[in-house]
């Protein structure tokens, strides 16, 4: 259930059935991987053999994460917020321990919900 090694990844992006620069602003964002460095908790071998038995036989939920890529560029925050169009980390989760996520969404800034909510 929840292996890393038995997850899938079809290699889907946020939005790709959108044009970008024409159905939304193009802003990069940042990697998914390899952006920080990775940092490995010290487990004895027991505890190693205990976590790799908890990924196989649990699935692993997180109940408040915000699974999204920001800008590149911090400076485009607002900018990137503004246009409604918040990017999961797919690649990202694809490799953690994690099998599902209740998304925290754009709490505390998101500015929009929709570029045309009254049409």
């Amino acid at each position: 259930m929840g292996d890393i090694s038995s997850k899938k990844y079809s290699g889907y992006k946020s939005f790709q059935y959108l044009e970008p620069g024409v159905d939304y602003k193009d802003i990069e964002l940042t990697k998914e991987i390899g952006r920080v460095d990775q940092y490995q908790v010290p487990l004895t071998e027991s505890e190693e053999k205990r976590v790799a038995e908890l990924y196989r036989k649990c699935i692993v939920i997180s109940l408040h994460d915000h699974a999204f890529c920001l800008p590149a560029d911090l400076t485009q925050l607002s900018e990137w917020s503004r246009e409604g169009r918040t990017n999961t980390a797919y690649e990202g989760f694809s490799v953690s321990c994690m099998d599902a996520i209740f998304d925290n969404l754009m709490d505390g800034f998101a500015f929009i919900t929709s570029k045309a909510s009254w049409h």
